[in-house]
């Protein structure tokens, strides 16, 4: 890969222009519309044509159904962000890196309110 400029707007640009394409990878509207209308067999066939496959064949053996599809969306979203602090070039990555964060410690949230509230524990292994 190229250096990339860390000075004037050449870093802004070149990492919009790089989260424009992953955008372009993102499961549209008129997908999400049909996937409300398919069983999870469906939907896990249907994510699997796209971006998740990788980590559906290696989570299958351990996962099925609904833990299998939550448990690779969520390998892949971890691996993407990574992906995506690799590409950003100087500050940007520490402002990309606490945006990210951000998302940590709302799951952790989530987990603590369902906790809280008594909800159970699903598990695969």
């Amino acid at each position: 890969m190229s250096s990339v400029s860390t000075t004037g707007p050449a870093p802004y640009i070149y990492s919009s222009t790089r989260m424009r394409v992953r955008k372009a990878k993102l499961i549209g509207h008129d997908e999400y519309m049909r996937m409300l209308n398919m069983s999870l067999p469906e939907i896990t066939r249907a994510i699997e044509e796209m971006e998740y496959k990788a980590e559906i064949d290696e989570l299958a053996s351990s996962f099925s159904g609904l833990d299998l599809v939550e448990v690779a969306l969520s390998w892949n979203l971890a691996k993407e962000f990574q992906n995506v602090l690799g590409i950003m070039p100087g500050l940007i990555k520490k402002f990309t890196a606490s945006y990210l964060q951000h998302w940590d410690i709302y799951n952790v949230l989530t987990i603590l309110r369902g906790k809280t509230q008594g909800g159970s524990v699903r598990g695969g292994k």
